[in-house]
């Protein structure tokens, strides 16, 4: 047994009373909370600083790793994705699990213990077999085309059922409204819904988006060409029929929000919804980050990724974390930032039962952090 306390612990949703222990089993779960005063002293471990659950990174892409530096920043989000569907193949398999596997080490390295990563491939199957972080991989599908559905989702299960042989925890996940008909995300939820797993879209990234989903002309319109896609048959999507095929009654994570707004987060919230931000893929594709404010009242349906290294120079879900802190402008208390990297993002994944919280019979790791000038800097994994 082990006995850990510090000047200030998180628990994962509030910070426990001063002068309170946590009590490990040797299997590192925590089987008890008590106060300082009902022990030996001399038992107690003590650090400097907050100790709080192990983070979890809501939003990643581990198959994009070897992307770092390669896409160009500030473009918006068509020239971003235009990039990336060029560069994302013109390496060997080994060079790109390389990459995974180097950032899934220094993730865990930065107290990550569990995340969820969007997978268009099985080629970080390998690497997650083998890490000591959970992952659960969301199988992203899309396809604009409402009569290639079936088709796409037979794909998708093939895909699916790799990771499930490997024992690899999987879900679908509709890529985002301007890639994927309103036919295909209301069949890729309702799988989901009717397996009891969480889902996940791409949402609001882009004003772009916006414009196409409105059928304006935007740079999609661009894109779709330079792939050499003819989307004629797409007459446009409703904001009120898109937002409607996001009810259920399982987690369901939308990405970015960078461009919602208050009417729009008001519209869609509900108890099984949870808003990912991703602040430096934000700044790196469209050189601005979401309102903050208007996520205010739903700050226990907030939590954090940090994207891919396409857009993003490292996944340390500690940088994403400061970079809200110092742009909400006093929105968030450090309480309401640690529970998204923490608890919420647990919750969104639906692995609450064990990660997230320092929880009796919960294993969610524990880090040792501290906050100094508005800003949150991990010292070191404690478990």
């Amino acid at each position: 047994m082990r006995y850990l306390s510090a000047k200030h612990i998180f628990n994962g949703t509030d910070f426990l009373p001063e002068n309170s222990v946590i009590a490990l089993s040797n299997k590192n779960e925590i089987s008890d909370i008590l106060s300082i005063s009902a022990l030996d002293e001399t038992l107690v471990e003590y650090f400097e600083g907050i100790l709080c659950p192990g983070f979890i990174n809501a939003h990643c892409h581990l198959e994009l790793s070897h992307l770092k530096n390669k896409i160009t920043q500030h473009t918006g989000l068509p020239k971003f994705a235009m990039q990336v569907v060029k560069n994302r193949t013109h390496f060997n398999k080994e060079v790109i699990e390389q990459a995974a596997f180097e950032e899934d080490c220094n993730m865990y390295k930065n107290g990550i213990v569990a995340v969820g990563d969007i997978c268009n491939t099985a080629t970080t199957i390998s690497v997650k077999q083998q890490s000591p972080i959970y992952y659960h991989s969301f199988i992203e599908l899309m396809g604009l085309d409402p009569n290639n559905s079936d088709k796409i989702i037979t794909q998708g299960i093939e895909l699916s059922t790799q990771f499930s042989n490997d024992k690899l925890p999987n879900s679908f996940a509709p890529h985002a409204p301007y890639s994927t008909s309103i036919k295909l995300i209301r069949q890729l939820i309702k799988l989901n819904a009717n397996a009891e797993l969480s889902t996940s879209i791409h949402h609001h990234e882009s004003l772009e988006e916006i414009l196409f989903l409105n059928k304006q002309k935007s740079d999609f319109d661009i894109l779709y060409s330079s792939l050499g896609l003819t989307i004629d048959y797409f007459k446009g999507l409703s904001q009120t029929d898109y937002l409607s095929s996001l009810k259920t009654d399982f987690p369901l994570i939308t990405v970015h929000n960078t461009f919602s707004n208050k009417e729009a987060v008001d519209a869609i919230i509900n108890e099984n919804l949870f808003f990912c931000f991703c602040p430096s893929a934000n700044l790196y594709i469209e050189s601005t980050l979401p309102q903050f404010n208007d996520f205010l009242n739903y700050h226990n349906n907030c939590c954090i990724g940090t994207d891919s290294l396409a857009s993003n120079d490292s996944l340390n879900i500690v940088k994403e974390a400061t970079i809200i802190l110092k742009n909400s402008f006093n929105t968030f208390s450090i309480e309401n930032i640690l529970k998204m990297i923490c608890n919420n993002g647990a919750k969104a994944l639906g692995i609450d039962s064990k990660y997230g919280s320092l929880s009796i019979g919960t294993q969610p790791g524990i880090n040792l952090i501290e906050l100094k000038n508005n800003s949150i800097e991990f010292k070191q994994k404690v478990v």
